[in-house]
């Protein structure tokens, strides 16, 4: 059997969803790449009163990945098995039309907050004997790592890889209001809404109302915030004083990814923001 479906708490996602999908109410989908604002939206979602499930993948290559780090021992996140069975309950057949909710950040920023969030997986020497991180050590391994070519490969993909050949929108190849931070593409099928995790405070209850059909705008809770979670000094540290050369920031926001949701003013702010 796949290593995924063998995994004790695949088979009680799978039977909670056919639950879920059979009451009647079809639920959200919040569906996009980690470390992009999405407990926050989740939470809002919730308080309206709507059911909703939260994914980072259902394309194979990151199931993949996953099969590969069970075997090594590693733990199957729980959104890894609700991806999977998602994935199955999609080729099935969903009851209605499906609403997508997926957001985009400052691919800089993401990336910080993502080397915190999987710190175990680095192989570099960042911690003492007692367990403390070094600030300094991870300082330099943020730095080195987002100054590599491919580093934020992840990102640039992610859209390509997961949403379009999943859902069948090919958000890439829509237009996106960069100014006014959202906007929502819709097939038979499909209802889409994207928007910037920096869009959210301020644009994000009007954009919920106007995708969920709500009598007024829907409030958004503040998500988790790295600084209150585990490492949460370092990781403030850390963002205040990254910098990367502007050769590097350069050809990050020249990206496709970049030149597609944010416009050449935003991008200039992210810039200057992270240069040496």
């Amino acid at each position: 059997m796949d290593e995924l479906r063998a995994d004790p708490g695949y088979a009680a996602t799978r039977e909670a969803l056919q639950r879920l999908l059979a009451s009647g109410t079809a639920p959200v989908l919040v569906y996009q790449m980690g470390k992009v604002g999405s407990t926050a939206v989740v939470a809002a979602l919730e308080q309206a009163g709507r059911p909703v499930l939260q994914v980072h993948s259902l394309g194979e290559g990151l199931l993949d990945h996953y099969r590969k780090l069970r075997r090594e021992g590693w733990p199957v996140p729980p959104h890894v098995h609700l991806g999977l069975a998602l994935r199955e309950r999609l080729k099935e057949g969903w009851p209605g039309p499906l609403q997508v909710i997926s957001l985009v950040r400052d691919p800089v920023a993401r990336e910080v907050s993502n080397c915190f969030e999987n710190i175990r997986m680095i192989e570099a020497p960042l911690f003492d004997a007692r367990g403390r991180l070094y600030g300094e050590a991870m300082l330099r391994h943020v730095e080195a790592w987002l100054s590599r070519e491919g580093a934020l490969g992840y990102v640039f993909s992610w859209f390509d890889r997961e949403l379009k050949p999943s859902l069948g929108v090919d958000v890439m190849a829509l237009p996106f209001p960069a100014e006014r931070g959202w906007t929502v593409h819709r097939t038979p099928g499909v209802e889409v809404l994207v928007m910037q995790q920096e869009a959210l405070g301020e644009a994000g209850p009007r954009a919920l109302q106007a995708f969920l059909g709500a009598e007024g705008p829907v409030a958004i809770p503040e998500g988790r915030r790295r600084e209150g979670m585990r490492f949460g000094e370092v990781y403030r540290w850390v963002r205040e004083r990254l910098r990367l050369p502007r050769k590097v920031l350069e050809r990050i926001y020249a990206s496709r990814f970049c030149t597609h949701f944010y416009s050449e003013a935003q991008r200039r702010v992210f810039l200057e923001r992270w240069a040496a």
